[in-house]
């Protein structure tokens, strides 16, 4: 039945990477790094329903990131990318969103959470591993 999503989730990968760009663009980097962990995640959906069908996606930003190292376990150049980065886009993902206190004084705001320069790195890796799935998985 969800079979029907693969398509329309590769092309919202596809969207958030253009949003991504286009807020680079306005120096909105962090507003760019949340879109560039939307479109990973969205790849990672189109992937899973490809390889294997389920009732429901799963919708927790773990949940989905790790069933994709379980269903995948035997592609490792993937897994060994995904896994860097999930860890890496995790980590950012909250920090990006919303402003931090640290050191009960300290307030940390989500454009300086993450530099420029680290999201257009991960832009950039994100692109390669939505290229390397379409192409891998024939998405």
């Amino acid at each position: 039945m969800y079979r029907a999503l693969i398509e329309p989730y590769k092309q919202t990968a596809f969207r958030y990477l253009a949003m991504a760009e286009t807020l680079l663009e306005a120096r909105f980097h962090d507003g760019a790094a949340f879109h560039i962990y939307h479109a990973y995640e969205s790849i990672i959906c189109s992937a899973l329903l490809k390889r294997q069908p389920y009732s429901r996606p799963p919708f927790p930003h773990l949940t989905k990131l790790e069933r994709f190292k379980q269903v995948f376990a035997q592609e490792r150049e993937m897994i060994a990318i995904s896994t860097q980065l999930s860890y890496r886009l995790h980590a950012i993902r909250n920090r990006v969103l919303y402003p931090e206190l640290r050191e009960l004084s300290t307030v940390i705001m989500p454009a300086v959470a993450v530099s420029e320069k680290q999201v257009r790195g991960y832009l950039s890796n994100v692109k390669q591993f939505v290229n390397l799935l379409i192409s891998r998985l024939k998405l």
